[in-house]
């Protein structure tokens, strides 16, 4: 019978109790962040690595991840993958008439791997695998953008408010001197990946700390393959750990499209924030999802 060694987190019901001492608080969400960016950096990690490089224990360490996924704190690792030569992602941003009815109709087809509704200059995003025409949907008005999806990143975790974010946001405007940065859009080569891959890959990208012999057993996929994914996974794709001190769902999401010349300073300003940005590079681009308290 096959040994499987597990990274995966134990999940369950944990009920919700307030913390009086901001001593005591403070300290905790310490330990949060440590350990969600000692994920951030090896989202395989096993408890007994991340006691050693966090120096906390590792009860202490199941405890905290525990009530870190019980009350959205913690959301991932989750998984994105980077363009290659033989893959390239798109990102389709429409105004549509009736985007609730258009949103059943889009997630109908293969090539679309994700999709969300919005209000403002657009009210459908969508993430495609390959070029797609939305000029013939019904209650098509207009593409805000379309174009090429290069690498996500998500910004490494800081215990911050939004007051000192915003105060270290204004000072560090005040102080900078731009300059026109070069994008680099080179693609990596092939993405060496088979159906067994794919699956793996569509079945964890959430959470690829999930148990995975569920996963291995539904799927039959053999350990051995999971091996091999798993080992060079991280050369593929982008990992996310997203952090939200009050939980995910106590935040309100926006997405804003900038075109700028200065890509790498719009992320590191919205890398201040207190919680978790996600940042898309597109052609001559970047799409910002920055999740704000409500």
């Amino acid at each position: 019978m096959k040994n499987y060694s597990a990274t995966h987190d134990v999940h369950c019901k944990v009920t919700k109790y307030r913390i009086d001492d901001p001593t005591k608080k403070d300290a905790i969400m310490l330990q949060y962040i440590d350990i969600a960016n000692a994920i951030r950096g090896d989202p395989f990690i096993s408890l007994s690595g991340m006691s050693s490089q966090i120096n906390i224990s590792r009860r202490t360490i199941s405890r905290h991840l525990k009530k870190m996924y019980a009350n959205r704190v913690l959301i991932g690792p989750q998984l994105s993958v980077k363009p290659h030569r033989t893959y390239t992602p798109y990102i389709y941003l429409l105004q549509v008439s009736s985007p609730y009815g258009i949103f059943q109709e889009l997630k109908a087809l293969p090539h679309v791997k994700n999709l969300a509704i919005s209000l403002g200059e657009w009210n459908i995003g969508i993430l495609a695998d390959c070029m797609m025409d939305f000029s013939e949907l019904r209650g098509f008005q207009k593409v805000v953008f379309s174009g090429k999806r290069y690498d996500v990143y998500s910004p490494p975790i800081l215990y911050t408010t939004w007051e000192q974010s915003f105060e270290e946001i204004r000072r560090k405007l005040e102080g900078c001197t731009l300059t026109v940065e070069k994008r680099n859009t080179g693609l990596p080569p092939e993405l060496p990946w088979g159906e067994q891959e794919w699956e793996l890959y569509r079945t964890v990208r959430l959470n690829v700390r999930q148990d995975i012999r569920p996963v291995l057993r539904e799927h039959s996929i053999s350990y051995e393959t999971y091996q091999r994914w798993k080992k060079t996974v991280l050369d593929h794709c982008n990992v996310h750990t997203g952090f939200y001190p009050g939980g995910l769902d106590a935040y309100m999401n926006f997405y804003i499209l900038f075109r700028t010349d200065f890509a790498q300073t719009v992320k590191e300003l919205f890398s201040l924030f207190p919680a978790t940005p996600f940042l898309a590079d597109l052609d001559d681009q970047i799409l910002v999802l920055v999740r704000i308290p409500f």
